[in-house]
C-alpha cells in the first residue's frame, strides 16, 4: 500500500470488510453493519460517476431487495429467523460494485 493513492486504499479495506463476512467464521446476517463502510465507500464511487439520482435509485432498490429476500425466506416456525441465503446478496454487490469502480478507473487511466 505504501506509495498508492488513498482511492486504492479506501477500496482495499473495503474489499477485505466483504470478504470477511465470507470467512467461515459462524455469525449472523445481523452482524453486516460492518458493511455499512464498503457500501458507503462503493456508493460515493458511484456517485462521482453516475449521479446523486441514479445511485439514490440504486440505494432504493438495493434496500427493497434485501428486504424482500428476508420476508421471503424468513421462517417464523423455528428458532433460526433468517435463512443462510441473507450472507449473499449484499456483499455479492458490494464486491461487484468495487470491480465496477475498478474497471472504470482502469479506463480513465487507459
Amino acid at each position: 500500500m505504501w506509495g498508492m493513492a488513498y482511492e486504492s486504499f479506501l477500496r482495499i479495506i473495503g474489499i477485505t470488510l466483504v470478504l470477511s463476512q465470507w470467512s467461515g467464521i459462524t455469525t449472523d446476517p445481523g452482524n453486516f453493519i460492518l458493511l455499512f463502510l464498503p457500501l458507503v465507500i462503493v456508493l460515493s464511487f458511484l456517485q462521482a460517476r453516475m449521479g446523486s439520482w441514479s445511485v439514490l435509485a440504486l440505494m432504493l432498490l438495493l434496500f427493497f431487495r434485501l428486504w424482500g429476500i428476508f420476508l421471503w425466506t424468513v421462517n417464523l416456525t423455528s428458532l433460526q429467523v433468517q435463512s443462510p441465503i441473507m450472507f449473499f446478496p449484499l456483499p455479492l454487490f458490494l464486491l461487484m460494485g468495487f470491480y465496477c469502480v475498478n474497471l472504470d478507473k482502469q479506463r480513465q487511466i487507459a
